[in-house]
């Protein structure tokens, strides 16, 4: 799976040769710490949007959603702030009040105007357009910080400082409710380009593994010039026999033995995405908060040598690309991971975002009716 999804990123990276270039992502920080996001914010129309959930667990806002209306209110003590998709009018505190940019949903993620939102809470908000970065800020935190080229010092909850072998012995305990099962679903979202030019393909992945049996399926919607193209691929193990997902006809067929026959283990710790060698790849080790929960958070940062060995590719081709894993553990289990990869390209630069998340599969695998 690894290999698959590795390959799927670089492939859309570079498949189409003519495209304008593209800037850097945006990062976006409230009160000095990084927002996470399963996606990069984007710009629209001069103004930022940011993934809903994100901005809202960074502010401490409450989210509820009304799916028919398409709804959103974000509500903490004495502010309450409703949005409607695609509407240029939303309400604070029971008033109506005038968008620049609607809240609109973008790959399967609803996004949010990110300075209407953060100045409803009195937050002054400052824009670096060298670096591309937007920091929130209250009146007594400077707003307007140098963004570091390189992580903070390695940290542990506790202060104790980080190495690599702190890491992987935290990914390594991680890892270990998904020995006898595991279930694991997520997207890749990979952009290059941008206006009419731009070219976007969205992956979104179910794997489950139980035992010697697996299922794999990617369901891939590419957007090139406006015109969205969806395909469908797939793999699978039942009873010593291998499957295959045709995308052409969609249809399920059996294929030789697989030669290799991987572990729930092994399948679970492939979907880290981990390079075999991890020299000179940076490391930190830090407590924060997802959707209201505490958890550890393990950052591997790529940068040139580091992330030329792990994509197979010489050091010209990577330019200043990078790559940084987040795993997130909750309650010492791996919750689910987070990836933002940047990459220079002569025909636009790309960026590629990924979320999967974990869960032990207590029930049976959900073979399609084709595989028996």
């Amino acid at each position: 799976m690894r290999r698959l999804i590795a390959l799927f990123l670089m492939l859309s990276l570079l498949a189409i040769p003519t495209i304008a270039s593209a800037e850097a992502p945006i990062r976006l920080y409230v009160n000095g710490e990084e927002v996470v996001a399963p996606i990069s914010p984007m710009i629209e129309n001069n103004r930022t949007l940011v993934p809903l959930r994100a901005l809202a667990d960074a502010l401490g806002f409450t989210v509820a959603w009304e799916p028919v209306g398409r709804v959103i209110t974000l509500t903490k003590p004495d502010l309450e702030i409703v949005l409607t998709v695609d509407s240029p009018t939303g309400l604070v505190n029971g008033q109506p009040v005038k968008l620049d940019t609607p809240p609109g949903i973008r790959g399967g993620y609803t996004l949010i105007p990110v300075r209407f939102v953060i100045e409803q809470m009195g937050l002054k908000v400052t824009w670096d357009p060298e670096t591309r970065t937007i920091r929130a800020a209250t009146g007594d935190t400077p707003a307007a910080q140098p963004t570091p080229a390189t992580p903070t010092k390695p940290t542990q909850p506790g202060g104790a400082s980080g190495s690599m072998s702190d890491a992987l012995a935290i990914l390594s305990k991680a890892m270990e409710p998904y020995t006898a099962s595991a279930k694991m679903t997520g997207s890749y979202v990979t952009s290059m380009g941008s206006g009419e030019d731009a070219y976007k393909t969205e992956m979104k992945i179910e794997t489950y593994v139980k035992g010697e049996d697996s299922l794999a399926i990617a369901t891939s919607v590419m957007a090139l010039f406006g015109e969205p193209m969806e395909s469908k691929s797939g793999s699978a193990v039942r009873n010593g026999q291998a499957w295959v997902l045709n995308p052409l006809t969609n249809a399920w067929t059996r294929s030789a033995d697989p030669e290799d026959k991987p572990t729930v283990e092994e399948t679970a710790e492939d979907a880290l995405g981990l390079s075999d060698d991890l020299s000179g790849v940076k490391v930190t080790i830090t407590e924060k908060s997802y959707e209201g929960q505490r958890m550890t958070v393990v950052t591997l940062l790529y940068e040139k040598e580091a992330l030329a060995r792990h994509f197979s590719m010489t050091l010209s081709e990577i330019g200043d690309g990078t790559l940084e894993a987040a795993y997130w553990i909750k309650d010492g289990a791996m919750h689910h991971v987070t990836t933002h990869q940047y990459m220079p390209h002569p025909d636009g630069d790309s960026t590629a975002d990924s979320i999967v998340f974990y869960e032990v599969l207590t029930g049976p695998i959900p073979f399609p009716a084709e595989i028996n």
